[in-house]
């Protein structure tokens, strides 16, 4: 498990300053949730906590490893093995199968369970009678729980969810919002959470405002 530190960090947007020495803590286990007008910088900062945004100044470190004393390659692999990603958009390929969605992942990172934690996942996550539907035959709850189950497959510590229930409607943003407290309470998984849904809200433990 990790603790998150992001100390004095610097950010701009060509001539907007998104962070100017922003400081934040998320302990191991927690459930944060980020707030925020449109362009304070909430997608920014979870790309970056993520690492896929390594071009800011101050430090972001997990259980005291400085992300920026990680070569590309030990980069790619940490985020591989401990970060779970969940967008607004589940950027399925619609070439392939549910199944081969979700296995995708595990290409990267090999697990002894990796079975258990699939049959697990897709039964937990009810789409066991969709895995070899393709995803533009599903609908977008079934897809946004596809995505879902395909961040999860690795098992990881972290899961960064940007705007996950955006284009979903009230019924399967609560199911939504059931497996991310789930995740946390359950099975101690950290979540950083990004929505502009005052529900969603409710599910974390804390929340982060950010102004412009």
């Amino acid at each position: 498990m990790s603790r998150i530190l992001v100390e004095n960090l610097n950010k701009k947007f060509g001539k907007d300053v998104l962070f100017n020495n922003f400081n934040l803590q998320i302990d191991s286990g927690e459930f944060l949730c980020i707030k925020g007008v449109s362009g304070s910088g909430k997608s920014t900062l979870l790309n970056i906590l993520g690492t896929l945004d390594s071009n800011y100044q101050g430090k972001v470190s997990f259980s005291n490893l400085d992300l920026k004393s990680m070569n590309k390659r030990e980069i790619d692999r940490f985020r591989a093995e401990r970060i779970g990603f969940i967008f607004q958009f589940h950027f399925l390929i619609n070439s392939i199968t549910i199944k081969e969605n979700i296995m995708i992942p595990s290409m990267l990172v090999k697990r002894e369970n990796m079975r258990e934690n699939f049959e697990h996942l897709v039964e937990e996550l009810d789409i066991t009678g969709i895995l070899n539907k393709k995803p533009q035959d599903c609908s977008g709850g079934e897809r946004q729980r596809t995505a879902i189950a395909r961040s999860l497959i690795n098992d990881p510590d972290i899961i960064l969810a940007d705007e996950p229930t955006g284009n979903l409607d009230s019924s399967n943003s609560k199911a939504v919002g059931n497996i991310l407290r789930s995740l946390n309470r359950d099975k101690g998984k950290t979540i950083v959470l990004v929505t502009h849904n005052e529900y969603m809200s409710n599910y974390a433990n804390r929340v982060v405002n950010l102004t412009e």
